[in-house]
């Protein structure tokens, strides 16, 4: 029974490894990935994350695009379809050219669990608000969403 163990371990060490190891070109793999940007949400901050998946992500500066890692300037249609963020931002909002700071949403409201990931430029939540629906509001408007606040 014990070689049975030790074989099933070994094997699932194995797949983890090489699940790791299927990432394509430009992705990286994360352990708790914030929202990935993708050329229609280059901040990637309209994404509803409840809960942590690992997976492959794109590395900054690059954005998801029909499954695949690309840079933003490359999406198909940017100019037509106006994606690019504006330096306008709503209320309790503050534009950064760069990247962004680790910011902090209903799902996850303090910076301590959020991993910074490098977005490109958007309007990020000024402290103490958080984001909700690409809205900031304060941490007590937050719904509560199964006890996850």
């Amino acid at each position: 029974m014990k070689p049975f163990v030790f074989a099933a371990l070994f094997a699932f060490s194995l797949a983890w490894v090489v699940e790791e190891e299927k990432c394509g070109p430009h992705e990286a793999w994360v352990d708790c990935p914030h929202c990935e940007p993708t050329c229609q949400q280059p901040t990637g901050l309209l994404c509803m994350r409840f809960g942590c998946q690992e997976g492959c992500g794109c590395q900054a500066p690059f954005v998801r695009h029909n499954d695949e890692c690309v840079i933003y300037t490359d999406c198909p249609n940017l100019k037509k379809n106006a994606t690019a963020p504006s330096k306008k931002c709503g209320a309790h909002q503050t534009y950064h050219k760069a990247c962004g700071p680790c910011f902090a949403s209903c799902e996850a409201p303090d910076h301590e669990e959020c991993v910074k990931f490098c977005t490109g430029p958007g309007c990020f939540c000024d402290a103490p608000y958080v984001m909700l629906n690409d809205k900031c509001v304060l941490p007590e408007e937050c719904p509560d969403v199964g006890g996850i606040v």
